[in-house]
């Protein structure tokens, strides 16, 4: 965790530089600044240290700061968006043409504008395929054999094609080997309960 928040402190040193650079020059007026990332590791929520095939939100709320005077007005903005959506926002508000083809919806509208509840999007998605993190597990009951048992394992790691819908308060995960996870996000917001297999929440899943 201190190594963790040392390159946190690196980073926010190294742009700080940046901004102090384009002040002393008047650039600063006339300058959209972005700040994302790729997304980190679990920083042991979970009990992981590493990045895994789980799709949760701390592995996919990444950070996102755009900054720009001229058209930006401060504040924080909440609400559902993908990755996709950035460029065609960041074209949108340079008056940039955005290209035939450009996935994404731009919410540069939501940023010259006072933070509100309407949505962005009612829903978004993820999904992690890589060949080298192939699961060697055949299913999940080899999994939990060979990690505690199923009742003792903090997370659900059973296939190695993976997807997650994401709404505003529910979060549903699949897994290659038809394992799923679904979370109340109002109730239970760091994802820990997965209520996929609870009688009461089969209409709400499906």
């Amino acid at each position: 965790i201190a190594i963790y928040r040392a390159m946190i402190s690196w980073v926010d040193t190294q742009i700080g530089r940046l901004l102090e650079t384009l002040e002393r020059k008047g650039l600063r007026e006339n300058t959209l600044i972005v700040f994302t990332s790729d997304h980190g590791d679990f920083n042991f929520t979970h009990g992981l240290a590493k990045k895994d095939l789980v799709l949760v939100d701390d592995l996919l709320h990444v950070p996102c700061i755009l900054s720009w005077p001229r058209r930006i007005l401060p504040g924080k903005h909440s609400f559902l968006c993908e990755a996709v959506d950035l460029m065609p926002t960041v074209l949108e508000l340079l008056e940039i043409e955005k290209p035939i083809g450009m996935q994404g919806l731009p919410f540069s509208q939501r940023l010259d504008a006072p933070p509100n509840d309407a949505p962005h999007k009612t829903a978004v998605f993820s999904e992690i395929c890589p060949p080298y993190l192939y699961n060697p597990y055949e299913d999940f009951a080899q999994f939990a054999a060979e990690n505690g048992g199923r009742g003792n394992t903090p997370f659900n790691v059973p296939g190695d094609f993976t997807k997650s819908i994401r709404e505003a308060t529910r979060r549903y995960i699949w897994y290659g080997n038809g394992e799923e996870e679904l979370y109340d996000l109002e109730k239970d917001p760091q994802e820990l309960t997965n209520l996929a297999n609870s009688p009461d929440w089969q209409n709400e899943k499906n």
